[in-house]
């Protein structure tokens, strides 16, 4: 998603699979819209955001370092789908009153 480019496996000079995949970096990338999902709990609380319709709308710089976990980070931007930017799910009864 950070690089807005797809994977592919390079063919020999056969055009048969070789086992090494590339991919392109293009200095215009084009992003498409994706689905996030994401699930987290708190104890036996289940809860799970769904954004049907997401796009990068901004990627930041890459950090690389010996000492750190390599940063590749990522604006997305939640868009319309049939009137809805998306919706929570839950196990929590937040009906009830407390």
């Amino acid at each position: 998603m950070f690089f807005g480019s797809q994977w592919y496996e390079v063919m020999d000079a056969e055009n048969k699979p070789t086992g090494v995949y590339r991919l392109d970096l293009a200095s215009t990338p084009e992003f498409s819209d994706i689905s996030l999902v994401v699930d987290w709990n708190q104890g036996a609380i289940l809860y799970r955001c769904v954004i049907p319709r997401v796009t990068i709308s901004d990627r930041g710089a890459i950090q690389l370092s010996r000492t750190e976990p390599g940063k590749f980070e990522l604006t997305m931007e939640s868009l319309d789908f049939k009137g809805l930017l998306g919706y929570v799910l839950t196990n929590d009864d937040i009906t009830k009153a407390a």
